[in-house]
């Protein structure tokens, strides 16, 4: 039975990271979906050793319910951080609008980050006396920054050129906001809203407050079929950044 679980649910990861494959530039998420799918495979294929290793090495047992215990502590702790900052913060009166890039193709905004300017459009026209950075460089394969995609993309909506602030150089989102201080007016407190994908909102948020920044946040919406890999790949991501960045 656990052997036959192992092969469904290996199946399923691995087919479900190529069928976004199809339809995704590649990333840390579907690369995790995928290489997930083919370790329950392998685990599947060698279950008569690890059976043999559960029953008569109480070590290993003991170390694998430990191991498990961990795993899904850390994943429910992460998970719950990145839902309890998806609040919508917009009411906020701030001194800039961060907006974060991710990603574009063939020139265009992906839809994750059309779905970004999409908020950010809604936000600056209530609030006409705050000005924008759109923040991210040039991705592989392409030969437009994403702030100048954005940039255009927010002018073909109406927003006055003189609001929109380019950062082109960022490749992270710790670059991303750290690059997009030195465009800021000095302040003691600068107050920002940050508009990204709403399941990144925890991590960029953290980044701007160690970078000394008063953060706010509004979260745009992701399409449904994709929560799963982007959660996955920004679990691992905060983890990156608590070790590397902050």
């Amino acid at each position: 039975m656990i052997k036959r679980i192992f092969y469904i649910t290996g199946g399923l990861f691995f087919l479900y990271g190529l069928l976004l494959l199809t339809k995704n530039n590649f990333n840390l998420g579907i690369l995790l979906f995928i290489v997930g799918g083919l370790v329950l495979f392998s685990l599947a294929m060698t279950f008569p050793f690890w059976k043999h290793m559960w029953l008569q090495k109480r070590w290993f047992r003991h170390g694998t319910k430990l191991l498990i215990i961990l795993s899904v502590t850390m994943l429910f702790i992460m998970e719950s951080l990145i839902l309890y900052h998806t609040n919508d913060q917009s009411n906020q009166k701030v001194d800039y609008v961060l907006v974060l890039g991710a990603g574009i193709k063939n020139g265009q905004p992906s839809l994750l980050l059309e779905n970004r300017l999409n908020t950010a459009v809604e936000y600056l026209q209530n609030n006409i006396s705050t000005d924008v950075i759109v923040t991210g460089g040039i991705g592989q394969g392409e030969t437009t920054s994403e702030a100048a995609v954005m940039k255009d993309y927010l002018l073909k909506q109406g927003i006055d050129e003189a609001r929109i602030i380019i950062e082109d150089q960022a490749t992270s989102t710790y670059e991303n906001i750290a690059y997009s201080i030195p465009l800021m007016e000095e302040s003691t407190d600068t107050k920002v809203l940050i508009i990204t994908s709403d399941f990144h909102l925890f991590r960029a948020k953290m980044i701007a407050d160690s970078l000394d920044l008063t953060p706010y946040g509004v979260g745009a919406s992701v399409p449904f079929p994709i929560i799963p890999v982007v959660h996955t790949r920004e679990i691992a991501a905060i983890v990156k950044t608590l070790i590397w960045d902050i």
